[in-house]
């Protein structure tokens, strides 16, 4: 079995047992998001320091901080939205 098809029906299991539902699952997935944000920034800035400097090298991180800073705002979107639980 191919890994992706495993894995969409791994989502697609815990996404009907409420496991995506939680706070606690909607914390760590915003805490990863912001932490993979953090550390674009902090490569995209050492590579500023790196002699000889890649224009291509930073376009890429560039282009990385900003898909991490739009998964930041997409999951404290995700994070904010009512629980399913409650509208029962």
């Amino acid at each position: 079995m191919h890994p992706s098809i495993s894995l969409t029906q791994f989502g697609a299991s815990s996404y009907r047992i409420g496991i995506t539902d939680s706070k606690r699952y909607r914390m760590i997935h915003f805490g990863l998001t912001v932490f993979y944000s953090i550390m674009n920034l902090l490569h995209l800035l050492l590579d500023l320091f790196v002699q000889p400097v890649l224009w291509y090298q930073i376009v890429l991180i560039v282009f990385l901080l900003l898909v991490g800073l739009l998964l930041n705002f997409t999951a404290f979107h995700w994070l904010r939205l009512p629980f399913k639980a409650h509208e029962q």
